[in-house]
């Protein structure tokens, strides 16, 4: 069946509509309207709504939904890689849906994945790799190790500084575009300067800082497990002091 690509307006009210029906009928759902919609994109050509669960099937040995969906959704189709795709009739044609279920794990890098675009996630998963991290769909890694109960701004953080200016959906759109200065910077270390230990006496840590002023890594254990440390900050603060120009003033 061909579907349409609505305009954000016409959109909007087919969004809320989805939201009612999903809250009235399933008390307690947790769910996000992800894809276009959340990026603020001014075409919408589908829906993607995922649906935090620890019950990973959307539908029972019958072929009948678990979850009670709005009644305007037809034609469910699924796809075999965890992704149901429905068509859900609006004033403007059919809309097409994608609904997927993800464990609470999950929720954040499916919420980076889903909100796009491609290339933000596929550079996101190669600069994990090269800082000692594994980025997929299930999660961020360190080594064997699941990093859980992490939201996107803590996925940014781990990655890196440079991935905080595109943790609000809007901005991922035009991201390499905004970042190119930025990511140099934040990827070019300045100095490495040393901070003590606050419980092993007489020993002192090297913290990387880049151009934007910023400390990016410490080779203490908090940093090497959590991603941040007391060091981190205690060694920005000390860079400020010496006359390092504030980060606005540095772009």
């Amino acid at each position: 069946m061909e579907t349409e690509t609505l305009t954000r307006e016409q959109a909007k009210p087919v969004v809320e509509y989805v939201k009612g029906e999903l809250r009235e009928k399933n008390p307690g759902l947790t769910f996000h309207i992800s894809g276009p919609w959340r990026a603020g994109a001014e075409e919408i050509d589908k829906l993607v709504i995922l649906v935090k669960t620890v019950d990973m099937e959307l539908m029972d040995s019958q072929g009948n939904p678990k979850i009670v969906l709005p009644s305007a959704l037809e034609h469910f189709e699924d796809t075999g890689l965890g992704v149901w795709r429905a068509n859900l009739r609006t004033p403007h044609g059919f809309l097409r849906v994608e609904l997927l279920l993800v464990k609470p794990v999950e929720l954040a890098t499916y919420l980076w994945w889903t909100t796009g675009p491609e290339d933000l996630w596929a550079t996101m998963k190669s600069w994990a790799e090269s800082r000692g991290f594994a980025l997929s769909l299930g999660g961020l890694y360190q080594g064997t190790q699941r990093l859980d109960a992490l939201s996107e701004y803590d996925i940014a953080r781990l990655l890196g500084t440079e991935y905080l200016a595109f943790v609000e959906p809007s901005k991922r759109a035009n991201w390499r575009q905004a970042s190119t200065e930025l990511v140099v910077l934040a990827r070019t270390v300045e100095l490495v300067v040393q901070e003590p230990s606050d419980y092993d006496a007489g020993v002192l840590y090297a913290v990387w800082i880049n151009q934007l002023g910023k400390a990016v890594r410490c080779e203490c254990r908090g940093f090497t497990y959590c991603g941040a440390c007391k060091h981190l900050e205690r060694a920005e603060a000390r860079h400020t002091d010496r006359g390092a120009r504030p980060v606005e003033d540095r772009l």
